[in-house]
């Protein structure tokens, strides 16, 4: 019998060649990631049949010979055949009942991505929220009918790609709506969908979700990011605000992302203060609109200059452990990113959380008053806690900082922790893999 391995041609991005790889990985099949980097696309983009990924290339081991697959259908009806990820005898009708439930899930799919190219926030949002309440519902209801024969998958005791690509389903709504995934929030009515999901989890499809779906790139547009903090000050002080995004932005080199940037320092990211009259002062770089912001919100400790500058040390630690943690992402492979996540982990953000913990001089940094400097490290909690979750060292090690986690609950429970949980994510695209943020306009009355 030939024996093949796989190679699956895709960007560091789970997306489109997610179901793929978990179907090689559930059946033990050898294969590798060949990735894309998104600042050659264009001159890659030619070379694909249509002009799209993924490609899946089968290559005999015995020659060395290669065959090249495109279309994510094409793909994932090919690995269930070669694979045996089909129903019972693998039959025509069994084949074809398994891909009736693939392609329902992808149309389901196809309207969560669609959702990403609606013109405005506000119109993202509306839909995302519909989607949670209504079109994800509506869909796994009927799915979990199909779910009810005996045995732990859709046709019994095998696994299926009707069941892969119901796990793969389940860590997308998990990616884009975390506790408010309807698995979870519906998961009273979809008992025999979650029984195959918790089976799965258990399994190798588990163990590639855990460990090898997410290749350490920050994945969203109109992201926190380094927007979070000027966000966040403006929330807490009640200032109004406005986002002002800039979606017609795609991936490419960094130069041509530089020259295409009409700022002073061809970053993104700009502060623009607007008076009663309209006139209209732009500021740039991070660390001077924080600045501002800190002086003109009153979130400094008081005007005095040794407790300004005080004040102004912690941002500037908590900053330099930020630029650590993103130095990661630019690492060239992605098992140097997971070791060096591992270590920001384990050791890393611990020291330097063991030392703020020494700083705090009462209910915040600074006493009863909150600063600049208590807001940058919620902004820090929260992003450790989208980077690593259950594992971030906030949590891991709470016992050690009880100092610090006062300060994150105490936040947590008023304007500032309203802002992350309404209004912070901005529904990021997985295939798009860029930050933009080009503005926030403040007025001032």
């Amino acid at each position: 019998m030939v024996s093949h391995s796989y190679e699956i041609h895709y960007f560091e991005s789970a997306s489109r060649a997610d179901l793929p790889r978990m179907m090689l990985e559930v059946a033990g099949a050898p294969y590798k990631n060949v990735f894309i980097d998104f600042a050659t696309w264009g001159e890659v983009k030619d070379t694909m049949a249509f002009g799209k990924v993924p490609k899946l290339v089968v290559i005999d081991d015995s020659d060395g010979s290669r065959k090249e697959l495109f279309e994510t259908n094409a793909i994932v009806t090919y690995l269930a055949e070669v694979l045996d990820l089909v129903p019972g005898d693998g039959g025509a009708f069994a084949r074809a009942k398994a891909a009736s439930i693939t392609s329902n899930l992808c149309d389901l799919e196809d309207k969560l991505r669609r959702t990403y190219g609606l013109p405005s926030v506000e119109e993202r949002h509306k839909a995302h929220e519909k989607h949670i309440a209504e079109t994800i519902p509506t869909y796994l209801k009927y799915h979990e009918r199909l779910a009810s024969v005996k045995g732990d998958f859709y046709f019994g005791d095998k696994v299926t790609v009707a069941d892969l690509k119901l796990y793969q389903m389940y860590c997308l709504f998990d990616d884009m709506y975390a506790a408010r995934n309807p698995f979870k929030t519906h998961a009273g009515e979809f008992q025999n969908l979650n029984r195959i999901i918790d089976t799965l989890a258990a399994g190798p499809a588990g163990e590639y979700a855990r460990n090898r779906r997410d290749f350490g790139y920050v994945q969203y547009t109109e992201s926190a990011s380094r927007s979070d903090l000027p966000r966040m000050m403006l929330e807490v002080a009640g200032v109004r605000y406005q986002h002002a995004f800039d979606l017609s932005r795609r991936p490419a080199p960094d130069s041509e992302l530089e020259e295409d940037r009409d700022t002073t320092y061809r970053k993104a990211g700009k502060l623009v203060v607007v008076d009663s009259n309209g006139a209209r002062k732009e500021l740039f770089e991070y660390n001077a609109i924080v600045a501002c912001l800190a002086e003109v919100l009153g979130l400094m400790p008081s005007k005095d200059a040794f407790e300004r500058t005080a004040a102004a040390c912690g941002p500037s630690f908590l900053c330099e452990l930020d630029e650590i943690l993103r130095r990661t992402f630019y690492l060239p492979t992605v098992d140097e990113r997971w070791e060096a996540h591992k270590r920001h982990i384990a050791v890393t953000i611990p020291e330097y959380l063991k030392l703020h913990e020494r700083l705090v001089q009462g209910e915040f940094y600074f006493g009863d008053k909150v600063t600049v400097a208590d807001l940058k490290l919620y902004q820090m909690y929260i992003w450790c806690h989208d980077m690593y979750a259950v594992r971030s060292p906030f949590k891991t090690r709470a016992l050690e900082i009880p100092n610090l986690i006062r300060i994150i609950n105490t936040l947590a429970a008023g304007p500032a922790g309203d802002y992350i949980r309404n209004r912070r994510d901005f529904r990021w695209d997985p295939e798009r893999c860029e930050w933009v943020f080009d503005g926030m306009v403040l007025n001032q009355s």
